[in-house]
């Protein structure tokens, strides 16, 4: 059974308001008196406050000044959520598979987790915005070690489990460039954007203490005597280009079958132990402070030339 409206329910319900009947207002009433905007954000109950200001904005289209009506609404809410002072409270998450992360549960002011996994900002006297359809939350950071820009590593669980990508600071800090984020799979859009930064700029900000930085570099190769990937000194934050780089990248095999299996190849001729030769000699130029080489090997077949190379130099490493 409908529970029945008080009687100021049924008279917002009928378009009745403490400054009077809003099928009545004139544009100065409407615009500058402050007794409306404070009406609104009095009523407790969301559906009835949304109810009021569509029968506002409809008197504001009559008049023909619904733009000018919704800005000062929206300057309004503004500051009601300015006025109003969280508690803190926290979020979970569940399954995160992060090394550097020493806990699943980051601190928050203004953000709700809900059971189906969508992430809302709850605004006391205004209501909920959606920021996303699915758990998403910044877990590790990265600083460049030669250029000192910033990265950070976002955790979104989709399709039954969490995936991970690193993405520079600047991407997660305008609406134009956060909507990229939908390439991946993570749900945001035009009009989701602006809550998402704000929510991930908030969770990162308030959970420093668990959200560690790392020192990174967007290259492979030496570095201070670390070799990347390999380094544990150094973390490899350029996936972009090298995706799965870590994976690819690993021990296999034994030095006593690499050793066989160079040295099988060394004597076929004298253009293999070149190439062999070069290769083993690349990582001698920097401590050398000699200039990078090519090896370009070529020979005549009949009346035309053919260039080959041997792949054998990649398969030292």
């Amino acid at each position: 059974m409908k529970k029945e409206l008080d009687y100021s329910e049924q008279l917002v319900e009928e378009g009745f308001a403490t400054f009077g009947d809003i099928e009545r207002l004139e544009k100065d009433e409407l615009l500058f008196n402050e007794e409306v905007f404070k009406y609104l954000f009095s009523i407790e109950s969301h559906i009835l406050r949304e109810k009021t200001i569509t029968r506002l904005q409809m008197r504001a289209k009559e008049l023909k000044v619904y733009t000018q009506f919704n800005k000062i609404l929206k300057a309004y809410e503004e500051e009601q959520k300015k006025e109003y002072i969280y508690d803190d409270s926290t979020i979970v998450f569940d399954g995160l598979e992060v090394d550097n992360l020493t806990t699943n549960v980051f601190k928050t002011n203004r953000f709700q987790l809900e059971s189906n996994g969508q992430i809302n900002e709850v605004v006391p006297k205004i209501g909920k915005f959606l920021v996303c359809y699915h758990p998403i939350v910044p877990v590790e950071k990265f600083k460049n070690y030669e250029d000192g820009t910033e990265k950070v590593k976002l955790a979104y669980f989709i399709n039954g489990a969490w995936n991970y990508i690193v993405v520079d600071k600047s991407m997660i800090a305008s609406p134009q460039s956060i909507i990229k984020l939908s390439d991946v799979g993570i749900a945001v859009t035009s009009e989701t954007a602006k809550y998402l930064i704000k929510y991930l700029a908030e969770i990162e900000n308030m959970n420093r203490d668990i959200i560690k930085t790392n020192i990174s570099v967007s290259r492979l190769g030496w570095i201070d005597g670390k070799l990347i990937p390999y380094s544990k000194k150094y973390q490899f934050d350029n996936e972009k280009d090298f995706p799965k780089v870590y994976e690819r990248f690993e021990e296999r095999g034994s030095l006593e079958e690499w050793t066989e299996f160079f040295r099988e190849r060394r004597k076929y001729n004298d253009i293999s132990r070149i190439i062999m030769a070069g290769a083993v000699a690349s990582i001698f130029l920097k401590e050398l402070k000699q200039s990078g080489f090519t090896i370009h090997i070529w020979r005549r077949i009949r009346i035309w030339k053919k260039c080959f190379m041997y792949g054998w130099s990649v398969y030292i490493w």
